[in-house]
């Protein structure tokens, strides 16, 4: 049996999320597309620029643990930073609503942002931001998500759409972005091994047939 990719947050949660995490929702809105929220089955990922910031995790009795990438700990301000625990490449803490809010205020999602573009990220990730900002959702096309694991095929999506049908049903459309470096001479869409000088990316989509 294909396993099902689960991108929503149960009614007990979306309503924790409104009442516990208003402040980052506010945050985001006023962001100019920069910031964005995914939900995960028990879970919301916070990407700035394609980058993950931060990951919500519902704990039961009202707590949650928040997962950072070790590399942007240090932006955290030290006066309100938890004490993190090390598992794999995030650091991660369980705190009440309070501590959340204390860990991700404001002030440390700037930091936080600031620390992102510090590091050299990937320049998919940024088309993938630019590509998601100028696509916003319509009845006609719909991004959903990105960075989907694709455990059938054992891979992971860049972004994963919804295209109408003629049916007025709804076909999957994944979206994969490659960076490209053309050569003098040659047409943007071949690629090629030699060094980029500037910023350049491709988008190749692909439909899937839709479920009868």
């Amino acid at each position: 049996m294909p396993e099902i990719i689960k991108r929503y947050l149960d009614e007990p949660n979306v309503e924790r999320l409104s009442r516990d995490f208003k402040f980052l929702l506010k945050a985001v809105a006023s962001s100019y597309e920069e910031l964005e929220l995914a939900f995960r089955e028990g879970r919301v990922s916070v990407y700035y620029r394609g980058n993950s910031l931060a990951v919500i995790v519902f704990r039961p009795a009202d707590n949650y643990r928040v997962d950072i990438h070790k590399r942007f700990l240090d932006g955290l301000d030290p006066e309100t930073r938890a004490e993190f625990t090390l598992s794999g490449s995030y650091g991660q803490v369980t705190v009440d609503a309070r501590g959340a809010h204390r860990i991700l205020q404001r002030r440390n999602v700037g930091r936080l942002m600031k620390a992102i573009r510090d590091v050299n990220h990937s320049e998919e990730l940024t088309f993938e931001q630019i590509l998601i900002a100028d696509n916003p959702p319509s009845p006609e096309f719909l991004l959903v998500d990105r960075q989907v694991t694709d455990h059938h095929m054992r891979r992971r999506l860049d972004l994963l759409g919804l295209r109408r049908l003629e049916s007025g049903r709804y076909g999957f459309v994944v979206i994969e972005v490659k960076r490209v470096c053309p050569r003098a001479g040659q047409r943007s869409s071949e690629p090629s091994s030699s060094l980029c000088r500037g910023p350049a990316a491709a988008t190749v989509a692909v439909s899937l047939p839709s479920p009868r």
